[in-house]
């Protein structure tokens, strides 16, 4: 899986020192009103992030630090570097990883409802190691043959590249 903006709120451009709460999937931007909300797709980064981390928003320029982290799955951010973003652009905090899973629910939602025997292959985004392919090919049916298609994206993947290939 990758960090990435599920939902952004009207705004779209972001000017130095600004305040922006970021949140978790489980909330509503109605339930933030007069803060400017930067919906994210996995609730499980919360747990990961402190206090100083610097979060990088696409190639659009936006840069965030995080200034204060909520107990309900909420952090402020001071924007730092211009930019803009938008709904489904990546996300990464600079400097260091965070353990993500290697599939989403919508993932496992469409391994699981729609690979049949006829599904020829499967592209698997954000590999890291050969245990991401055994999670998607356990999901699969018992009559699927679909070959799966390792994308090595970062770097603990070009790490791990001669056992994902082996997989």
């Amino acid at each position: 899986a990758q960090l990435r903006l599920s939902s952004v709120d009207e705004k779209y451009e972001f000017s130095l020192g600004e305040q922006v709460l970021l949140i978790s999937p489980s909330h509503c931007f109605e339930d933030f009103h007069g803060f400017t909300c930067l919906k994210v797709n996995l609730e499980e980064v919360f747990s990961q992030l402190l206090i100083g981390d610097v979060l990088r928003v696409a190639f659009g320029g936006l840069v965030l630090k995080i200034t204060h982290l909520n107990s309900d799955s909420t952090c402020l951010c001071e924007c730092i570097s211009l930019g803009t973003c938008g709904t489904n652009k990546a996300a990464d905090i600079i400097g260091r990883g965070v353990i993500l899973p290697s599939l989403t629910e919508f993932d496992e939602y469409v391994l699981k409802s729609f690979v049949d025997s006829n599904t020829p292959e499967i592209f698997m985004s954000f590999v890291n190691s050969p245990q991401d392919i055994s999670d998607c090919r356990a999901l699969l049916p018992s009559n699927a043959n679909a070959k799966i298609v390792a994308k090595i994206e970062t770097i603990k993947g070009v790490r791990n590249f001669q056992a994902i290939m082996e997989n």
